[in-house]
């Protein structure tokens, strides 16, 4: 009998311990997903309002302030960037420009550039071309350069930012390399190249694999 009454004292305390685990894990599960909720809903309060005017789109902010003039600008298309705080819009002239809204500004004044619309994806940090140049240059999310085309190395075909500390990067020549997020190059020219980080895991060590070996970069020191 005291051998049952053992066994019974163990499971309810275990059931007591794992229902509590559950209970906590499930509070804050309930938790992240009210801070995503509210940050949405300031994400979405804070962007702003696109509209048609007479088949013209222009944008105002939630209390109905025009922060860009649809018909003045003749403005046919508007689109958003991911993890970005640009909009690139097109003129029925065929120009493309690029709109912050967060300063309200527009970006760049040269229709000659062009910022991928998948630039910013997974960083901060992207690319756009220069098209008289034929290059690639350095961009922030918000518009802000950080190396102009102009001074990038030749030969670059793409460039991709996993997280915002390393670029990987693809030549002309079908060789690979690394670049920090100040557009120094840290390996250049590698034929069985790979960087190995995962998408998202900021760092300032790069993991990367050459010629089978392994090693280790620093986006500062090489």
């Amino acid at each position: 009998m005291k051998k049952k009454s053992l066994f019974v004292g163990i499971a309810l305390f275990l059931s007591i311990f794992v229902s509590g685990c559950a209970n906590k894990e499930e509070v804050e599960q309930s938790e992240n997903k009210e801070k995503m909720i509210k940050k949405a809903e300031k994400s979405i309060a804070e962007r702003p309002i696109i509209y048609m005017s007479n088949n013209f789109m222009g944008l105002m902010d939630t209390k109905g302030t025009i922060l860009m003039d649809g018909e003045k600008e003749r403005i046919k298309e508007i689109d958003a960037f991911s993890n970005s705080t640009l909009l690139e819009y097109t003129t029925t002239m065929h120009d493309v420009f690029y709109f912050n809204t967060d300063s309200y500004q527009i970006f760049p004044e040269n229709p000659e550039l062009r910022i991928h619309n998948r630039s910013f994806e997974n960083s901060k940090y992207g690319r756009y071309k220069d098209d008289n140049l034929n290059k690639f240059g350095l961009i922030l999310n918000d518009g802000t350069l950080v190396k102009e085309a102009k001074d990038m190395p030749d030969g670059i075909s793409e460039f991709i930012f996993r997280n915002d500390s390393f670029a990987h990067v693809y030549f002309k020549g079908n060789t690979e390399g690394l670049m920090n997020n100040e557009g120094k190059m840290l390996l250049k020219d590698i034929e069985n190249f790979d960087y190995l980080e995962e998408e998202g895991i900021n760092t300032s060590l790069a993991v990367v694999k050459i010629d089978g070996n392994y090693g280790v970069v620093h986006d500062k020191k090489d």
